[in-house]
């Protein structure tokens, strides 16, 4: 299904089967981290390359607490 997001001002259209209220979510993510680098003049591209990377490294830590957390919870669960 095609579905319209506006991302950074732009208009973009997706395939997904996802449905409009998830995607609009997931835009509205994307451009709140648009908003949080707001001061930075740089050229759109260089926006969106660091808007790539702060996501990224959200990912990462977020995917280190995830590991942390189940290694934690083997050890309690196997080790007992």
């Amino acid at each position: 299904m095609s579905k319209e997001l506006h991302i950074y001002g732009k208009k973009i259209t997706i395939e997904s089967d996802v449905s409009p209220e998830y995607a609009n979510k997931i835009a509205s993510y994307v451009n709140s981290k648009f908003d949080d680098l707001k001061g930075a003049s740089k050229p759109p591209f260089d926006m969106a390359i660091l808007v790539t990377l702060n996501i990224a490294d959200e990912l990462f830590q977020e995917r280190e607490v995830t590991e942390r957390a189940v290694s934690i919870l083997e050890k309690e669960l196997f080790d007992n």
